[in-house]
This record gives C-alpha cells, structure tokens and sequence, in this order.
C-alpha cells in the first residue's frame, strides 16, 4: 500500500542523522538541532519539517508538537502525501 511505503520514507528520513548517509548528505534530520541542551522548540519544528519535505510525495505537513524530557524529544506529526490523485494523511513518532 503506498501510503505504508511514504511512511516508511519519513521514518528513514527522521532516523538518519543529517550527513550520515555518505550518498545524499542532505538526506535526514539534523541531530545537532534536536539534542542540544540550549534547544529552543521552533528550531526543532523547523528541523522536523524540513526533514519531512525531503520526501517528494508529502504535499503539506499539517502539524508538528514536540514533548521533550531529559533524554528524548518526542515528535508527533501530522502530513499529508499525494499518491497519484489520492490524499493520504499519516503519523510518525521519533
């Protein structure tokens, strides 16, 4: 199902450190942005929809909320892919 495979994409682009996969060093999510201890929430937001928008089938990124505790960010998002004429809508936590 396509939908399943865009999100498969996403969830590869959000796991991969930014520069870490030597064949496309702009594939990924900027690691240094997400963990540093001076974070502000925008920046990370900012950082998680750029990332999203590296794959060509996402149309929009509807919502991005970021909880952060002492060891992890956790992002939750919302986009919306265009597959053929179809609008798919998914959700991918990192």
């Amino acid at each position: 199902f396509p939908s399943h495979e865009v999100l498969q994409c996403v969830d590869r682009a959000l796991t991969t450190n930014l520069g870490e996969f030597f064949l496309s060093p702009t594939h990924g999510l900027d690691y240094a942005i997400i963990k540093r201890k001076g974070y502000l929430i925008d920046d990370i937001k900012s950082a998680v929809i750029s990332c999203i928008l590296q794959e060509e089938r996402i149309s929009s990124v509807d919502s991005v909320n970021v909880d952060v505790n002492d060891k992890d960010r956790i992002v939750d998002m919302r986009f919306t892919a265009t597959i053929g004429n179809e609008q798919v809508a998914g959700e991918v936590s990192v």
